[in-house]
């Protein structure tokens, strides 16, 4: 399992970290693993969260 930090996920979904925080307090991003103090996501998870937000906005899309 590859685990990534804060800054690498919102490198990835070119967001900054601080909205990586503010969609998680809001519930709307997958919890993290917690490791100490340390916090990482599975690479997998992120993969599957933006799997399941392209297919919403495919949804919406065709809902039109």
């Amino acid at each position: 399992m590859e685990l990534e930090n804060v800054r690498t996920v919102a490198k990835r979904l070119s967001v900054s970290e601080r909205q990586i925080w503010k969609l998680l307090a809001k519930g709307e991003f997958p919890k993290p693993i917690r490791l100490g103090r340390a916090v990482r996501w599975s690479r997998q998870t992120i993969d599957e969260w933006l799997a399941q937000q392209a297919e919403a906005v495919e949804r919406q899309a065709v809902r039109g």
